[in-house]
């Protein structure tokens, strides 16, 4: 299909991520830096036993893991391959519904901090570890990615990476219409993330000085 409208001349933004051979313009979050500072932020509240949700099949969820991973390499604390948890669009119907529970506890282990995709999947490991007696922040720190409504619902008041939508519209729009009068222009817009800070983040500095 890309292919097609390429061959007919037809322009192509292309918002968060990207195939490459087709990427010539595109507005995209900085994922990586955005990752990068809540990472910080655990860290600066005394978190070092790290794990994460992911998304594998969309470019934000690797440049999310490229950001977390550079944080931790900076900081000296080695990436636990064993509580990265991984998961498709295929697997999410499945995957926290309750039934694979023990599979999930097992590989976040005893991480203190959790990094999720995004704050859909915060909420459905919020409720998972809720379930298993696990309190947000008490026991597990958690943060996310979008400032969505869910995040911010009081039942998980997620600290998130703020998803500036009206900036990428506005931008991926001007684009567009740029990419219309010259079909030569090759341009990919970053825009620097910003964090809404909340109450998911318990400060455990004095707890590891213990």
């Amino acid at each position: 299909l890309f292919e097609a409208l390429r061959s007919r001349g037809i322009p192509m933004v292309f918002l968060n991520g990207y195939y490459r051979e087709f990427s010539q313009c595109g507005v995209f979050q900085d994922d990586v830096e955005a990752a990068r500072l809540l990472t910080e932020h655990l860290l600066q509240n005394g978190h070092q036993r790290f794990a994460a949700v992911l998304k594998a099949d969309d470019l934000q969820g690797l440049k999310r893991f490229e950001g977390m991973s550079l944080s931790l390499t900076a900081a000296n604390i080695p990436v636990d391959d064993q509580r990265i948890f991984w998961y498709t669009t295929e697997d999410l119907p499945d995957l926290l519904s309750g039934e694979m529970d023990s599979f999930v506890l097992k590989r976040l282990g005893d991480a203190t901090a959790l990094i999720c995709y995004n704050d859909q999947i915060g909420a459905m490991v919020c409720d998972l570890l809720k379930r298993h007696g696990k309190s947000i922040p008490e026991d597990v720190s958690i943060v996310s990615f979008d400032n969505s409504p869910i995040g911010a619902d009081p039942a998980y008041n997620f600290t998130t990476a703020v998803y500036p939508s009206v900036e990428v519209g506005n931008a991926a729009a001007n684009l567009l219409l740029r990419c219309i009068r010259d079909a030569s222009l090759r341009e990919h817009i970053r825009l620097q993330p910003q964090i809404c800070y909340r109450t998911s983040v318990k400060n455990i500095t004095d707890d590891a000085e213990e």
